[in-house]
């Protein structure tokens, strides 16, 4: 894989997250069937009968509070961030080392306002943080491709394991159409529609873990191992913006 490619992937995850997640909070209750009641964990004997509708009711449990969350994709990428879904905020870092070319990115999630800082190797590194407004990404970052209800409703072959654990298949080909001329499966073929994954959910049926294997992700052309984690339900986000002179617009994102 080109380090490009690595950048595509890993700015395509990291932005996507921090939309979709800080969209999370104003969904229409569209998924409330999958919801139970309010107290009801995805685990236990509440939880739903079948593996898919358990994983898709811990997806929508995750989106109820804030949140820490960590992701690896060792040796090129870590990421660290604290997400709060309800109000629309959030804040990550993370680190890109391939090829000889090593890169810090920072971003931050205001409701609408999302703002991006590159330090750093090569031309993507700059001194200004860059802002945009999610509502202007249009189909590049919309709700419906990568809220995380959405993006596990759509896993297959959905197996529970044990009380916490459940595994399946998943399909990225969707995810952010559009933000880098097309979708990841469009632009990296099958290695995005059929990604295998292990997902731990919490005692209170709300994602705590999950391990995915990328087909071909490593800058060397071999197989990766990506794991997020999510903890510390509640967490406080403390979340502000860069000072004004300090951040430039995004020039032509989306486009």
């Amino acid at each position: 894989m080109t380090l490009q490619r690595a950048r595509t992937f890993a700015a395509t995850l990291t932005v996507a997250a921090l939309v979709a997640l800080g969209a999370a909070g104003c969904g229409s209750g569209d998924n409330a069937e999958l919801q139970g009641g309010a107290g009801n964990p995805a685990t236990g004997e509440n939880a739903p009968a079948d593996a898919k509708g358990a994983v898709a009711l811990a997806a929508e449990k995750t989106k109820q509070q804030s949140y820490r969350m960590t992701m690896t994709m060792d040796p090129e990428m870590t990421m660290e961030a604290v997400v709060d879904p309800v109000a629309k905020t959030g804040h990550t870092t993370m680190s890109i080392n391939a090829e000889g070319v090593s890169l810090e990115t920072e971003m931050i999630l205001l409701d609408e306002d999302i703002y991006v800082k590159t330090t750093g190797d090569g031309p993507l590194a700059s001194d200004k943080w860059m802002h945009m407004k999610s509502d202007g990404l249009g189909d590049a970052f919309s709700t419906s491709q990568v809220d995380p209800a959405e993006f596990l409703a759509g896993a297959d072959e959905v197996v529970r394991v044990d009380e916490h654990t459940y595994t399946g298949v998943l399909d990225l080909s969707t995810v952010s159409a559009g933000a880098f001329g097309g979708g990841l499966g469009e632009k990296f073929g099958a290695d995005f529609t059929e990604i295998p994954f292990t997902l731990t959910l919490d005692d209170e049926g709300r994602l705590s873990r999950m391990e995915t294997t990328m087909k071909g992700m490593g800058t060397d052309g071999t197989d990766r191992t990506a794991v997020v984690t999510m903890s510390d339900y509640g967490t406080p986000v403390d979340v502000t913006a860069p000072p004004a002179d300090q951040v430039d617009e995004m020039p032509g994102f989306g486009e």
